[in-house]
């Protein structure tokens, strides 16, 4: 179950802060690192950041799963904040669809959640990698949290903002059509 809450401030970047805020480590999962959102992450996250370069390659993502975890373990069962590129920069720079990142988000995270252990997945419930991330946790059943921006507004497949609680909760599902307290 996802549980979604508005952020109080305008902005995507207030909501990044929040969503941080409320995790153990954040991994970020881009093609691009020099966006305004990833760079913002990035400094706000500080030392509790990890970065996955997302690239086309079967051999890569197990030989990354296999890093990523040699660098995690010991760390516990973990409050993950999941962030990343949105669909419109990953489908302008590498021709990604929501469907194909929906995969390697669910991928990454379900093997972390095997070896390691999440217990909650938080993410500000853009398109692209935020979203993949909290269709991820309903997956297997880990407490999904989105503090999502002031407004509903998230960024659609073209790089246009959209406003609206319903357009932003219909992405998940029509289970989430209500807000959950």
């Amino acid at each position: 179950m996802i549980k979604f809450a508005e952020c109080r401030l305008p902005g995507y970047g207030a909501r990044t802060k929040a969503n941080i805020r409320n995790a153990d480590l954040t991994i970020a999962f881009a093609v691009d690192f020099t966006t305004g959102g990833e760079v913002l992450t990035k400094n706000l996250a500080g030392g509790l950041y990890y970065p996955v370069q997302l690239m086309r390659s079967d051999n890569y993502l197990a030989g990354l799963f296999e890093m990523i975890i040699t660098d995690l373990y010991g760390l516990g069962t973990l409050k993950l904040n999941v962030a990343g590129n949105g669909i419109y920069t990953l489908f302008e720079k590498a021709s990604f669809k929501q469907s194909e990142i929906d995969a390697a988000i669910y991928l990454f995270l379900m093997l972390i959640n095997e070896e390691i252990g999440i217990s909650e997945i938080h993410s500000g419930g853009q398109t692209g990698v935020d979203e993949a991330a909290l269709k991820t946790a309903d997956k297997l059943r880990i407490p999904g949290f989105c503090i999502a921006p002031q407004n509903w507004v998230f960024r659609n497949k073209f790089g246009k903002d959209v406003y609206g609680e319903t357009m932003f909760k219909s992405r998940f599902g029509a289970e989430y059509l209500t807000t959950i307290a």
